[in-house]
């Protein structure tokens, strides 16, 4: 059950990034990052009114650090996706993502079986190749069509690396909040990542200018606090080494939803990777 919960974590994760991604191309970044992490707010604050849940002062510390981390690597995430290329940010994203937290579950003792950590390894490049597109813009000219290219993707780059490390450090110190916390974790992550920008100046200028994309921004912040509950109740029942890599197949329904709404073409890396992707899943769920 717990794989099954961090595989649709991933799904709705996919697909509230697109909605981000989205929203962030026809508004300011920092504001459609307030007004997604304001409504995951709310939807917080409910969920773990409904469950209950007795959260000691570790338990909201490990959460509010993991949502001012967690909401720098989202912001990042929302810029690189507005303003670089997608098929470089969103798998370097997800590769660092899906990286950090088996080498922290590791270290700290952590052994999944042989199959499994197989399994792993072929997820992490599996996570690269379904976020990998390909260029959309021309080189400039009179620029080499080579230097051109790594020019353009250095941006993206390291847009990928910073959301990557910030989602990262989420998935790390949620996992070490205890079950008997509820939700209550995520209360405090979503209050910190909000605080850390909703004071900003230009997030209060900004913010009238989400109104053309609001429906699609509020989607965005329900369907991210949704797949952070699915993420927290399944790596407290599992191994920190194994969840968050089957959570950070989400390029998956974003190269999906992208096909089917903006009917971009999926690339046979793409293709090939989301194969590859399915047979780590097999092997990580097999016992």
């Amino acid at each position: 059950m717990p794989y099954v919960l961090a595989l649709a974590s991933a799904v709705v994760w996919g697909s509230s990034d697109f909605l981000g991604g989205l929203s962030s191309r026809r508004a300011p970044t920092l504001a459609v990052f307030v007004a997604t992490q304001s409504v995951g707010l709310a939807v917080a604050v409910g969920l773990a009114g409904a469950l209950g849940g007795h959260p000691s002062a570790g338990d909201l510390a490990f959460g509010a650090l993991g949502g001012l981390l967690g909401g720098v690597g989202l912001f990042t995430l929302y810029r690189g996706l507005a303003t670089g290329p997608m098929s470089v940010v969103a798998p370097v994203s997800a590769a660092v993502a899906a990286a950090v937290p088996v080498a922290v579950g590791l270290a700290l003792g952590e052994r999944p079986g042989a199959l499994a950590l197989a399994g792993i390894l072929v997820a992490l490049p599996a996570i690269a190749m379904i976020g990998a597109g390909g260029e959309s813009a021309h080189a400039s000219a009179g620029a080499r069509p080579g230097r051109a290219i790594a020019l353009r993707r250095l941006p993206g780059v390291a847009h990928g690396l910073v959301s990557g490390l910030g989602f990262a450090a989420f998935f790390v110190f949620l996992a070490r909040t205890s079950s008997g916390a509820g939700l209550w974790p995520l209360v405090a992550a979503k209050a910190a990542s909000v605080a850390e920008f909703a004071l900003l100046p230009a997030a209060r200028r900004d913010l009238p200018a989400v109104r053309p994309v609001l429906v699609p921004a509020l989607a965005a912040g329900t369907l991210d606090m949704a797949a952070n509950a699915l993420y927290v109740v399944a790596v407290r029942a599992s191994l920190l080494s194994v969840v968050p890599v089957l959570a950070s197949l989400y390029p998956g329904s974003t190269v999906l939803l992208s096909r089917a709404v903006l009917g971009e073409r999926i690339r046979p890396v793409q293709a090939a990777g989301i194969v590859l992707a399915l047979v780590a899943v097999a092997m990580i769920s097999a016992r």
